[in-house]
């Protein structure tokens, strides 16, 4: 049987995707055959991929497993090479896990993050769109007090250039 099903996201297979192509004749099933498209410039992975349980809060929940580790997981992403496999064997991390240390997180990248994920949200209501409003507004707020308090510094070194120049 063939059964083709748009995904959400490129090079990502989710187990949500399968249960939405599969429906109730996912219970049946022991593994499924994807191919799973890379992001622009990326290899497209098609392999045999097996079903599972993961134990949830309130019992066991359907899950991908993990060619590479076997774990069961939510998601499994394109390594790149043809492959599939979770987060934690392609070692991937979420902007969070990247650059919470760095100047740019603590100076609007957070803010940035959760906006950007706001709006990634499928059906948006209208007050997920007033909070992204509001979020934009503070982020932009941020901004120009950053600026306004740069500003007397930024001049000083453009006067300094001038009589430097001169």
């Amino acid at each position: 049987m063939r059964l083709d099903a748009p995904l959400a996201r490129l090079g990502e297979l989710r187990i949500e995707d399968v249960r939405r192509v599969l429906g109730d004749e996912i219970w049946k099933v022991n593994h499924v055959d994807v191919c799973v498209l890379a992001p622009p410039g990326g290899v497209p992975a098609a392999q045999r991929v097996s079903l599972g349980r993961k134990r949830s809060g309130r019992g066991d929940h359907l899950a991908v497993l993990c060619p590479s580790c076997g774990r069961p997981k939510e998601i499994l992403y394109a390594d790149g090479h043809g492959g599939l496999s979770c987060s934690i064997c392609s070692r991937r991390r979420t902007r969070e896990q990247r650059e919470v240390r760095t100047t740019a997180w603590k100076l609007g990248g957070r803010e940035e993050d959760r906006l950007l994920r706001l709006l990634q949200r499928d059906g948006l209501p209208s007050a997920g769109l007033d909070r992204a409003r509001a979020l934009a507004e503070e982020i932009v707020r941020g901004d120009r007090d950053r600026f306004d308090a740069l500003r007397p510094r930024i001049e000083a070194a453009l006067k300094f250039r001038e009589v430097r120049a001169r």
